[in-house]
């Protein structure tokens, strides 16, 4: 087998555990970037290139240096008081102005107290990150309730736009019984709404304060203006292809199915995808359309459950930094630890689907990443990914070619006799990457009780005194210098009786009266009987008790 050029920590145990191994050099990894309560959004503008602003789902606003990974210690926004958290509420979106270094505005898309929607612009104080004060503007503020949100917003990149994504606000159980998904007047919900809120169609209506495109596919016919498409079910997270401005996001799907849909920058809008008598490709019991119908427009692509239950619309790179992922498509899935990639035609063609689950294992961790409840990029296009439960976010970035050691092991480990060690490691590098374990210094080589001396674990059964030494792993390449972990020292006792008092039991006495033993100076107290007492013994004996030694 090839050697694994995963990440690598030593780590002993009782018994091995299983450890997957990548055949072939990944583009990129992923590293722990920030930890931020609840990650829900995140943005970036070119006026402001070195920080990712953040949403925390309760409301907040923080901003984060790319560079040091430092938190600013003042938001820089908190409603909190003013946003309802309720099934799906929640501070959900933000982004930036294409004029923002000029104008200095970004816009925040939130559930209020009173079920409303509500997005609304804010304006940066000069030279700081934190909001003016009294700059809080309403957009627009429209009724919802409590259910499927959607809740992203993002500006086009070709028309400077403003699109939203607007859940059917059902809240589950039979597909979209009001019909609001399919429904075009005097309804937002179940939309895909695009606006320009630079300026004001509305001058007498202080909920509404944006301008209606011209090219909006509902002007002039019967159908909200605001409406750019319509018959989606949760849009849960989109975004624009930086490049050339086109439109993919994910859906998140009823009982069977989820689904992802694009939209080429040169769409004149007033698609309909479907839902509800559609999930994905599939018929469900609505008959607020046809299914099948070829005015419908299909997902991209499509999963089924239980491969994944909750999809998380995801962004296209367009870093600097890994060639290898250029206009690919990232996305995930919300609850089942699954991240994946493709690539996305002109006309919505898919190739090169891969999974990198395995491939993004945050460094230094044997986890996959979950509950990933967004994706965002920095002002370079370079690709963050959010998990809202654990509140940690991280980066996606290359992956190394000279070797790197991304954890370090404890100082030392007790193991007793007859057991079996097991000792891993994670890291990075580049193939042909090659994995040395030693012990004081020396190669170890399989054959007889140790297995694995090349690999990713190594195994050490029916562990033996003569086992006892100091372990470490190397990893050498063609790239660069050679990468050691810090060494571990692992002893291998013998499990001589902790059961001091005879009861045929361990129990905490048998503590004390070693302890009274050794520090009296009784025969007892020679715990691993080498005719002298020393604190030694005591560690042999705590090791022994803990180990079940009777």
């Amino acid at each position: 087998m090839k050697a694994p050029h995963l990440r690598f920590v030593l780590a002993a145990a009782g018994s091995a555990l299983a450890a997957s191994v990548a055949l072939a050099t990944p583009p990129a990894r992923t590293v722990q970037f920030v930890d931020v309560p609840q990650p829900i959004a995140m943005a970036a503008t070119p006026a402001d290139p070195d920080y990712l602003y953040i949403c925390q789902r309760p409301g907040v606003v923080s901003a984060v240096n790319i560079s040091t990974k430092i938190v600013e210690p003042l938001p820089v926004l908190d409603i909190t008081p003013g946003v309802s958290l309720t099934n799906d509420d929640g501070l959900l979106g933000i982004a930036f102005d294409p004029n923002y270094a000029t104008n200095r505005y970004f816009y925040i898309n939130y559930n209020d107290l009173n079920s409303h929607i509500v997005l609304e612009r804010h304006r940066m104080q000069p030279g700081s990150r934190t909001v003016e004060p009294g700059s809080a503007t309403i957009i627009w503020r429209y009724p919802r309730p409590l259910g499927h949100n959607g809740g992203w917003i993002g500006f086009c990149p070709v028309n400077n736009l403003l699109y939203i994504t607007s859940g059917d606000g059902d809240p589950g159980g039979l597909p979209d019984p009001v019909g609001r998904a399919q429904d075009t007047v005097d309804q937002p919900m179940g939309k895909i709404l695009r606006i320009n809120p630079s300026s004001d169609d509305f001058p007498s209506d202080p909920m509404r304060n944006y301008a209606i495109p011209p090219a909006n596919p509902f002007v002039g016919v019967v159908g909200d203006d605001e409406i750019w498409a319509y018959g989606v079910r949760n849009p849960w997270r989109a975004a624009f292809d930086p490049l050339n401005g086109d439109f993919i996001f994910g859906d998140v799907g009823a009982d069977f199915w989820e689904e992802v849909n694009f939209e080429p920058a040169s769409s004149p809008g007033g698609r309909n995808y479907g839902w509800a008598c559609m999930e994905g490709n599939h018929c469900t019991i609505s008959t607020a359309c046809t299914c099948g119908d070829p005015s419908l427009t299909p997902p991209i692509y499509e999963y089924p459950h239980p491969t994944g239950t909750a999809v998380t619309g995801g962004c296209i790179y367009r870093g600097p930094s890994i060639p290898a992922l250029q206009g690919v498509y990232i996305f995930a899935d919300l609850f089942r630890a699954k991240i994946w990639s493709m690539r996305v035609g002109p006309s919505g063609a898919v190739s090169e689907f891969t999974d990198r689950s395995a491939e993004f294992v945050p460094a230094a961790t044997s986890s996959p990443i979950n509950f990933i409840a967004t994706f965002g990029q920095d002002a370079a296009g370079e690709v963050y990914i959010a998990n809202l439960f654990q509140g940690r976010i991280y980066k996606i970035v290359p992956y190394p070619c000279a070797p790197v050691i991304d954890l370090s092991p404890p100082s030392s480990m007790d193991v007793r006799d007859g057991t079996t060690a097991t000792l891993r490691a994670y890291g990075a590098g580049a193939d042909p990457l090659t994995i040395q374990w030693r012990r004081n210094g020396v190669n170890l080589v399989d054959g007889g009780r140790i297995s694995g001396a090349n690999t990713l674990t190594l195994t050490i059964t029916s562990a033996a005194v003569a086992d006892s030494g100091t372990y470490d792993v190397v990893l050498s390449n063609p790239c660069g210098p050679d990468a050691a972990c810090d060494p571990v020292a692992l002893t291998v006792f013998t499990c001589s009786t902790a059961d001091i008092n005879g009861s045929g039991s361990l129990t905490v006495q048998d503590i004390f009266d070693f302890l009274g033993a050794y520090f009296g100076g009784l025969p007892a107290g020679d715990f691993n009987r080498n005719d002298q007492v020393t604190v030694q013994d005591i560690f042999d004996f705590l090791a022994a008790y803990f180990a079940g030694c009777i």
